[in-house]
């Protein structure tokens, strides 16, 4: 769990991931279905075969298919077409004299073409739209050169740039997206200007432009991920996977960086919310540096609640869940003058994280009403009302002996996870003595939730025992026995006696 001055800080979780869309003007059966509009068309005016369908039929036929030319490259195909056009029975082909019928026969034969080979793309442009010209020349690398132009200055936008390790389909899809500008966050200015300064229109250029941007992608990847110009550390990789970190031997900023290398599209982190989320830090000393933890590949995210080292918590507070942070904090954002001798911390050493928001969840209590206020012989609990932060008030029966051994009562179900073993858990609480009716301790009196392991003898027996299993967000009603609170020995600064049963309300607020 990354540290903290007194308990831990907490978060919400991710939603969105970016919707991806095919490739624009590639589809054969789009390409195709536009064409075919523009010859029923010409049929109705002019009484004529349907020399496109005749085209294509010819095309298609058995004895065609095994033409040598079908191999060749795309930039032959007219050509081809045409040796098939004259090839054909004077009953399949249109009179020569007839200028629109050839060119719709051409257009069926290479429609049939497209049809047995849809992976390639005719860059002379008959098959496009009406209105389109082909792209030949150095058109393609024009278009090329512009679609990388516009993916790298994208990529550096952190509301939109894909994560490390994206496949190449996948980052064309993306480029495809960034050139219909329909994203679910907005183009930053500077990108949509030039995003409508350089993309072509949908036809034969469109494919030219995704290779390019996919390329570009590529690039940027390659020379270690979205721009981050200025840093004083280099940070790579995929959100959620463990980062390459790239620390300088050098004397280590004096002020305060954070850079969200990837904006997340969750729910904003707050103050009154903790966070889930894994995270990688270092020790930084003059020109040298030490990993102090990682939470990346441990199948245990870190919890953040309640007040964190003061550079944290300027870095965390307003961040969105799905994001990707980096914080570099002086010792006045660390541990100060006195470092953490514990955790290796020197004397006026900074500090380095990368933290992955992963969650968040609120922490004034769990959501949901109460099923059960136990009650009977059972302490009665009431919650507090509308708006208080004080928690849930616990009443002592009258005249009730308290139970030999531990109960536990769920007033509130949560639907979250189930609390294992192991983990570490953020809770608020209120813990009552039965003897006096009094409370002796309370994270909601305090303000700041408490996070601890659970199930490894660092709390009470009592909570270890009952709390294991719960599922996260639940509210539960607890009665300690001596043998599973205190003991014999009690609590005497807080008034426990060694015969006291203790009466807890506990709010599993989140686990990690």
């Amino acid at each position: 769990m990354p540290w903290a001055p007194g308990p831990a800080l907490a978060v919400s979780r991710k939603p969105g991931v970016r919707r991806r869309r095919r490739r624009l003007g590639v589809t054969v059966a789009v390409v195709v279905a536009a064409l075919i509009g523009g010859v029923v068309a010409y049929l109705e005016l002019t009484g004529s075969p349907d020399w496109y369908a005749t085209g294509k039929s010819v095309e298609l036929a058995s004895e065609q298919q095994d033409d040598g030319f079908l191999v060749g490259p795309v930039s032959t195909l007219p050509t081809a077409c045409t040796v098939k056009l004259n090839a054909a029975e004077s009953g399949q082909r249109p009179a020569k004299t007839d200028k629109a019928a050839v060119k719709l026969w051409l257009q069926g034969c290479e429609a049939a073409y497209h049809l047995k080979h849809p992976n390639q793309v005719i860059e002379d442009g008959i098959m496009w739209r009406n209105g389109t010209k082909p792209c030949t020349g150095s058109c393609p690398s024009h278009w090329s050169a512009a679609g990388k132009s516009t993916a790298l200055a994208a990529n550096e936008e952190p509301l939109i740039n894909l994560a490390a390790g994206t496949s190449g389909s996948v980052a064309a899809d993306w480029c495809a997206d960034l050139m219909s500008n329909r994203f679910i966050q907005p183009l930053p200015v500077s990108v949509e200007s030039r995003l409508h300064a350089h993309s072509p229109v949908a036809g034969p250029a469109t494919y030219s432009w995704d290779q390019g941007c996919a390329a570009g992608y590529s690039i940027l990847q390659a020379n270690g991920g979205p721009a981050q110009p200025g840093a004083p550390v280099t940070v790579t990789g995929a959100f959620g996977a463990a980062p390459d970190m790239k620390i300088p031997a050098k004397t280590p900023p004096s002020s305060l960086y954070v850079r969200t290398l990837y904006q997340g599209t969750g729910a904003t982190v707050t103050s009154s919310e903790g966070m889930i989320g894994n995270y990688v830090s270092y020790d930084w000393s003059d020109a040298t540096h030490k990993p102090l933890g990682s939470s990346f590949g441990q199948g245990a995210p870190g919890l953040f609640v309640g007040p964190l080292l003061p550079g944290l918590d300027k870095a965390l507070l307003g961040q969105k869940v799905g994001s990707r942070v980096v914080v570099v904090m002086p010792p006045a954002d660390g541990f100060g003058s006195a470092g953490n001798s514990q955790e290796g911390v020197g004397a006026n050493d900074s500090l380095v994280f990368v933290v992955d928001i992963d969650s968040s969840f609120a922490t004034a209590s769990v959501p949901g009403k109460q099923t059960s206020d136990g009650g009977g012989a059972l302490p009665t609990v009431t919650t507090s009302a509308a708006g208080s932060a004080n928690g849930p008030t616990i009443t002592i029966p009258g005249g009730v002996t308290p139970p030999a051994t531990l109960q536990v009562k769920p007033l509130i179900r949560g639907t979250g996870p189930v609390v294992k073993q192991g983990q570490d858990i953020a809770v608020q609480y209120t813990g009552v003595i039965w003897r006096t009716g009094q409370v002796f301790s309370s994270s909601w009196q305090s303000k700041t939730p408490l996070t601890t392991p659970i199930g490894e003898g660092q709390v009470i027996k009592g909570w270890d025992t009952a709390l294991v299993g719960q599922t996260v967000g639940s509210r539960v009603l607890l009665v300690v026995p001596p043998a599973d609170g205190y003991g014999s020995a009690g609590q005497s600064q807080v008034g426990i006696n060694g015969t006291d049963t203790l009466v807890f309300v506990v709010d599993i607020l989140g686990a990690a």
